[in-house]
């Protein structure tokens, strides 16, 4: 039982990237005719809304919205990710460091390293450019580059992600 649960849920995941770009659409559009808040979320439009928020770390949510509210963070992160889970689930905690890896192509958000491995509370994959094997990654805060090996994998936003390192490098 516990398996077909954990099946219809990442199968109503899946649906609701699909329709969470209409969805977006749908929120500009609503939101342009009002003229004082409440101002609907995508989510309001979304008929798959996965209980997504529940599960990101407030460490994970706290890193990626000090990252935004900072502007490092590309557009295609933004775009790749549920930003308003992100928001539910922050909280005042001290944001702990590294807060990012980053590269061109992707995004390791609070990634803590162990001896051959790092581990991070959310990963996301350019939809366009990202490709599995060795990709070079630089802490945002330090400027460190460290080379992982990306695995293949069809998901653009996952969380909870170990991957392995290659080595780190100044």
């Amino acid at each position: 039982m516990d398996a077909l649960e954990a099946g219809r849920k990442l199968e109503q995941e899946s649906l609701h990237k699909y329709e969470l770009p209409i969805a977006r659409n749908t929120q500009v559009y609503a939101n342009s005719q009002r003229i004082k808040p409440p101002y609907a979320k995508a989510t309001d439009f979304c008929f798959f809304t996965p209980e997504i928020s529940a599960r990101i770390p407030s460490d994970t949510c706290n890193a990626f919205l000090s990252l935004v509210r900072e502007g490092v963070l590309p557009g295609w992160i933004i775009s790749t990710c549920p930003v308003e889970d992100f928001k539910g689930n922050s909280n005042d905690d001290p944001i702990k460091r590294p807060r990012c890896w980053m590269s061109r192509t992707v995004a390791l958000i609070a990634p803590r390293k162990g001896k051959d491995t790092v581990h991070a509370g959310a990963v996301m994959l350019d939809p366009l450019w990202a490709k599995p094997g060795k990709a070079t990654v630089w802490d945002v805060d330090s400027g460190q580059a460290i080379d992982v090996v990306i695995p293949e994998s069809n998901q653009k936003f996952e969380l909870d992600v170990v991957w392995e390192v290659l080595e780190a490098s100044d």
